[in-house]
């Protein structure tokens, strides 16, 4: 039993200590990295960042592709894009993209496939809408 008890407590010192080696590596990473980098903020349509053209390309997809305008002072480190299909005014699929790199007032061509949608013998009521619908960008810009 004594045994047992010292196995025990080596085992509790040796992940202890293997938490604490850890932990300080993390810091000295951090510090030498600069910060916590990855800190991001989401944002649900962001403002001043608008999809200048769009148009749907022929063919046996549903492809779309257009222009993605960020008017606004801040690089965007992923903007997502979502088309939003439609048969009269039933939602019948979306699906989107993320544009990655979108710097401060500039365009970005994007180009969305949804799978799932024929670009073929499709009805004459379906259409569909191009939206930013939401993007993460830096903390602190």
């Amino acid at each position: 039993m004594k045994q047992l008890f010292k196995s025990m407590g080596v085992s509790l010192a040796t992940g202890i200590a293997f938490m604490f080696g850890i932990s300080i590596a993390s810091i000295a990473l951090d510090s030498v990295n600069g910060g916590w980098q990855d800190e991001k903020i989401h944002v649900n349509l962001p403002e001043g960042v608008t999809i200048e053209e769009h148009q749907r390309r022929p063919g046996d997809k549903f492809l779309v592709e257009g222009v993605i305008k960020n008017a606004t002072e801040h690089d965007w480190q992923s903007i997502y894009v979502e088309v939003a299909i439609f048969a009269d005014d039933a939602k019948m699929n979306d699906c989107d993209a993320g544009i990655k790199g979108v710097e401060a007032n500039s365009t970005r061509q994007f180009r969305i496939q949804c799978f799932g949608v024929s670009g073929t013998g499709l009805p004459g009521n379906i259409r569909y809408e191009v939206v930013a619908s939401h993007g993460f960008r830096a903390a602190g810009t």
